[in-house]
């Protein structure tokens, strides 16, 4: 088993480290995708607008 880092004292397994690795980057992708619409705010209509014309 291979360990990474320190957390609290302890060694991190592998496991544990990917899956914080992993929460962090959705963390991230959801803080970028939240300025992104409040720095556009006819983004939402511009995606509402381009899913209904897959639909014409």
């Amino acid at each position: 088993m291979m360990y990474f880092g320190w957390k609290g004292g302890r060694k991190v397994r592998e496991d544990e480290f990917f899956s914080y690795l992993f929460i962090f980057a959705l963390a991230i992708e959801f803080i970028w995708i939240v300025v992104f619409v409040l720095t556009d705010p006819d983004y939402i209509r511009n995606v509402f607008c381009q899913f209904m014309q897959l639909f014409k």
